[in-house]
């Protein structure tokens, strides 16, 4: 499911003007929660079971998986604030005038 989200990405990124979209900001999202759940469903099980069977099946979480999911996380808010400042960006190339001004 997560490489189905990134195949779509990589096809908004390679087709459009700009790969700041919030539609790219979703797919980026949903592939750092999918992780998470990929994360903590065996570990979560296999502490289940190392508490009913009271031995050590040597299962935790790895300091790198959840490295991986924070920095998704802030590729997606890293599109999400190109995406704002291309918006601006827009509305001064074609004189507008912003609500800030």
């Amino acid at each position: 499911m997560t490489l189905s989200r990134l195949e779509k990405l990589f096809i908004n990124i390679n087709e459009g003007d700009t790969p700041f979209t919030l539609e790219n900001v979703k797919y980026i999202k949903e592939m750092a929660k999918l992780m998470i759940i990929a994360l903590i469903l065996p570990s979560g099980g296999g502490i289940i079971f190392e508490k009913i069977l009271a031995t050590d099946l040597d299962v935790g979480f790895e300091l790198f998986d959840i490295v991986q999911i924070l920095f998704l996380f802030g590729i997606s808010y890293i599109f999400e604030y190109g995406y704002e400042l291309q918006q601006d960006t827009k509305a001064k190339m074609y004189g507008e005038v912003s609500d800030n001004e």
